[in-house]
Protein backbone atom coordinates (compact mmCIF):
# COMPACT_ATOMS: atom_id res chain seq x y z
CA UNK A 1 0.00 0.00 0.00
CA UNK A 2 2.85 2.44 0.79
CA UNK A 3 3.42 2.56 -3.32
CA UNK A 4 0.05 3.39 -3.82
CA UNK A 5 0.27 6.99 -2.16
CA UNK A 6 3.55 7.52 -3.53
CA UNK A 7 1.80 6.78 -7.17
CA UNK A 8 -1.68 9.19 -5.98
CA UNK A 9 1.41 11.76 -5.36
CA UNK A 10 2.84 11.68 -8.85
CA UNK A 11 -0.36 11.63 -10.06
CA UNK A 12 -1.38 15.10 -8.81
CA UNK A 13 1.93 16.43 -9.46
CA UNK A 14 1.28 16.12 -13.51
CA UNK A 15 -2.32 17.55 -12.77
CA UNK A 16 -4.77 14.31 -12.10
CA UNK A 17 -6.85 15.70 -9.26
CA UNK A 18 -9.58 12.94 -9.54
CA UNK A 19 -7.29 10.47 -7.89
CA UNK A 20 -8.44 7.62 -5.15
CA UNK A 21 -6.88 4.94 -3.01
CA UNK A 22 -9.22 2.14 -1.85
CA UNK A 23 -9.20 2.05 1.65
CA UNK A 24 -7.74 -1.12 2.73
CA UNK A 25 -6.03 -1.63 0.17
CA UNK A 26 -7.11 -5.33 -2.18
CA UNK A 27 -6.58 -7.30 1.40
CA UNK A 28 -9.56 -5.52 3.33
CA UNK A 29 -11.68 -5.28 0.22
CA UNK A 30 -11.29 -9.34 0.19
CA UNK A 31 -11.86 -10.01 3.42
CA UNK A 32 -14.75 -7.79 3.78
CA UNK A 33 -16.25 -10.09 0.68
CA UNK A 34 -15.99 -7.27 -2.04
CA UNK A 35 -15.93 -9.44 -5.23
CA UNK A 36 -12.49 -11.01 -6.18
CA UNK A 37 -11.94 -12.50 -10.17
CA UNK A 38 -9.42 -14.79 -10.58
CA UNK A 39 -9.70 -14.72 -14.59
CA UNK A 40 -7.12 -13.06 -16.81
CA UNK A 41 -7.81 -9.85 -17.03
CA UNK A 42 -9.68 -8.98 -20.82
CA UNK A 43 -8.97 -5.94 -22.93
CA UNK A 44 -12.84 -5.78 -24.16
CA UNK A 45 -13.60 -2.12 -22.55
CA UNK A 46 -13.76 1.00 -24.65
CA UNK A 47 -10.35 2.85 -24.86
CA UNK A 48 -10.79 5.74 -21.89
CA UNK A 49 -9.99 9.43 -22.18
CA UNK A 50 -7.46 9.92 -19.30
CA UNK A 51 -5.53 13.11 -19.82
CA UNK A 52 -2.28 13.89 -18.12
CA UNK A 53 -3.00 18.09 -16.53
CA UNK A 54 -0.36 20.59 -16.35
CA UNK A 55 3.47 19.94 -14.20
CA UNK A 56 2.66 21.36 -10.62
CA UNK A 57 5.97 22.41 -9.38
CA UNK A 58 5.11 24.00 -6.61
CA UNK A 59 4.37 20.26 -5.53
CA UNK A 60 7.85 19.13 -6.13
CA UNK A 61 11.23 20.41 -4.70
CA UNK A 62 14.58 20.70 -6.74
CA UNK A 63 17.55 19.43 -5.42
CA UNK A 64 19.10 22.84 -5.10
CA UNK A 65 15.83 23.97 -2.98
CA UNK A 66 17.26 21.48 -0.40
CA UNK A 67 20.41 21.94 -0.45
CA UNK A 68 19.25 25.98 0.00
CA UNK A 69 17.14 25.12 3.17
CA UNK A 70 20.13 23.14 5.25
CA UNK A 71 21.74 26.28 4.91
CA UNK A 72 18.56 28.87 5.39
CA UNK A 73 16.05 27.12 7.04
CA UNK A 74 12.53 28.52 5.17
CA UNK A 75 10.40 24.78 5.29
CA UNK A 76 10.57 21.91 7.38
CA UNK A 77 11.70 18.68 5.65
CA UNK A 78 10.10 15.25 6.53
CA UNK A 79 11.35 11.85 5.71
CA UNK A 80 8.85 9.62 5.36
CA UNK A 81 11.03 6.62 5.49
CA UNK A 82 11.66 4.43 8.43
CA UNK A 83 13.44 5.44 11.43
CA UNK A 84 16.22 3.02 10.94
CA UNK A 85 16.48 4.10 7.14
CA UNK A 86 16.75 7.99 8.90
CA UNK A 87 19.37 6.88 11.16
CA UNK A 88 21.24 5.13 8.94
CA UNK A 89 21.27 1.80 10.96
CA UNK A 90 19.09 -0.32 8.98
CA UNK A 91 20.31 -1.24 5.14
CA UNK A 92 18.40 0.80 2.17
CA UNK A 93 16.83 -1.35 0.06
CA UNK A 94 18.58 -0.71 -2.81
CA UNK A 95 22.43 -1.30 -3.15
CA UNK A 96 24.43 1.84 -3.39
CA UNK A 97 22.31 3.82 -1.32
CA UNK A 98 23.90 5.91 1.69
CA UNK A 99 22.15 5.56 4.60
CA UNK A 100 21.10 8.60 6.91
CA UNK A 101 18.98 12.02 6.39
CA UNK A 102 19.48 15.43 5.18
CA UNK A 103 20.32 17.60 7.70
CA UNK A 104 17.38 19.12 9.89
CA UNK A 105 15.09 17.10 8.64
CA UNK A 106 12.78 15.03 10.84
CA UNK A 107 11.82 11.75 10.70
CA UNK A 108 7.75 10.72 10.57
CA UNK A 109 7.63 7.34 8.93
CA UNK A 110 4.73 6.79 6.57
CA UNK A 111 3.76 4.09 8.84
CA UNK A 112 2.92 6.27 11.75
CA UNK A 113 0.23 8.04 9.38
CA UNK A 114 -1.11 4.39 9.07
CA UNK A 115 -4.36 2.89 10.72
CA UNK A 116 -2.39 -0.04 12.64
CA UNK A 117 -4.71 -2.88 11.31
CA UNK A 118 -6.59 -1.43 8.47
CA UNK A 119 -3.13 0.16 7.00
CA UNK A 120 -4.88 3.20 5.39
CA UNK A 121 -4.37 7.29 6.42
CA UNK A 122 -5.48 8.21 10.04
CA UNK A 123 -6.48 12.07 9.18
CA UNK A 124 -5.33 14.01 10.52
CA UNK A 125 -1.77 12.77 10.48
CA UNK A 126 0.15 14.79 13.33
CA UNK A 127 3.44 15.56 12.76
Amino acid sequence: LSHTHTHRWMLRCYGVSNVSVLDGGFAKWAKEGGPVDTAPPTRDWPRGKFRVGQFRPELVLAQRDVLANIAHAKFQLLDARSEGRFHGTEAEPRAGLRGGHVPHSISVPFTSCLHPEQKVGVPPCRV
